[in-house]
């Protein structure tokens, strides 16, 4: 088929879809949002003739697009075949350029490597170095003066010459930090000793004035204990006395207690008799009081009751008008709006 026959059939093609596009509307003013009664026959047959009718043309679009496609496939696999024919072809001469310019680069990244791995382990091996100067004060020398000397010794044997390179001066300081630090542990060790040597000399003397101490304190304690033995004789002798005089007193104020208590039992009685007497009087004089205060009240009721019914008598019952402007001045209204509520009150008894 020639070029121009295949883009006559995507023409087409594309008639044919504009054609459907343009029914769409069609069906969709049809279709779009209905319900089928599928649950009767009716419905169930309704429902089929319209998908049937809106199928035609959707399997009608698809058969126009394989067709129309089906040149354009063609001519894709064409151009992939030819494309990669000639992508072998100049890969043949590119390759062996390509090889010669990888290898020389691996050459120059080999040798780049090996300079730099030369480099790390040159500072690596002086680094190890100066960390052998730095890493001996962190040792656990247990108060060996001796070893610290040794240590002292093979720091200062060593030389911090040009073999550090940039890092002499480092090594320097690091030498000589050591070194200072050394000397102040052996000093600390030194110390240490002399000072548990004076503690331990102290502890001897300590125990011996303890042990002499231990004896006084035993002497004394027998001493003490022979005068409290015969203070107790002493004691307990003028305890004897003691006691017996005071049996002797008490026996003489349980006698005198006695005596008072007959007495103020007596006293007792006595005061109990006037106590009756003087409480039968009370409740004489309060019965006298009562008689004399109900007499009193009665006469005053009476007296009221006789006013209240004079007051009775006298009082006339007020007039209409009387109510009515009563009524309006209480309650800050007109008079006839207090005549309307009298009128109201009447009607409604």
């Amino acid at each position: 088929m020639s070029d121009n026959a295949d883009i006559q059939l995507i023409e087409t093609a594309l008639v044919e879809f504009s054609k459907v596009e343009a029914g769409l509307q069609a069906l969709r003013t049809q279709y779009s949002g209905v319900v089928f009664a599928t649950d009767t026959t009716v419905g169930m047959d309704e429902a089929k003739a319209a998908r049937m009718t809106l199928r035609e043309p959707r399997y009608e679009v698809e058969r126009v697009r394989k067709a129309a496609k089906a040149p354009l496939l063609a001519l894709g696999k064409k151009l992939d075949a030819d494309a990669a024919r000639i992508t072998t072809e100049i890969e043949k001469l590119e390759k062996p350029i390509d090889q010669q310019i990888k290898a020389e680069e691996e050459r120059k990244e080999r040798e780049k490597q090996a300079k730099i791995a030369a480099e790390e382990a040159r500072v690596a091996g002086i680094q190890d170095r100066i960390t052998e100067l730095r890493a001996v004060v962190s040792l656990n020398f247990h108060d060996d003066a001796a070893l610290v000397l040794d240590h002292i010794g093979d720091i200062e044997r060593i030389e911090v010459d040009e073999s550090f390179a940039e890092f002499q001066a480092i090594a320097a300081d690091a030498k000589a930090s050591s070194l200072a630090r050394l000397k102040e542990i052996h000093a600390g060790i030194v110390e240490r000793k002399a000072e548990k040597a004076r503690i331990a000399a102290e502890r001897v003397e300590l125990e011996r004035l303890r042990a002499e101490q231990a004896e006084r304190e035993k002497a004394e304690r027998a001493r003490i204990a022979e005068e409290e033995k015969a203070a107790k004789a002493v004691r307990d002798a003028e305890a004897a006395k003691a006691a017996e005089a005071l049996r002797i007193e008490r026996e003489e104020l349980e006698a005198e207690r006695v005596k008072q208590s007959k007495a103020a039992d007596a006293e007792a009685a006595k005061l109990a008799a006037e106590r009756a007497e003087v409480e039968k009087q009370r409740a004489e004089n309060e019965r006298i009081a009562k008689e004399r205060a109900d007499a009193e009240r009665r006469q005053q009721e009476q007296e009221r009751a006789a006013k209240e019914r004079a007051a009775a008598a006298k009082k006339k019952r007020p007039t209409d008008a009387e109510i009515i402007k009563a009524i309006a001045d209480h309650f800050n209204v007109t008079e006839q709006t207090a005549a309307g509520w009298v009128a109201s009150m009447r009607a409604a008894a």
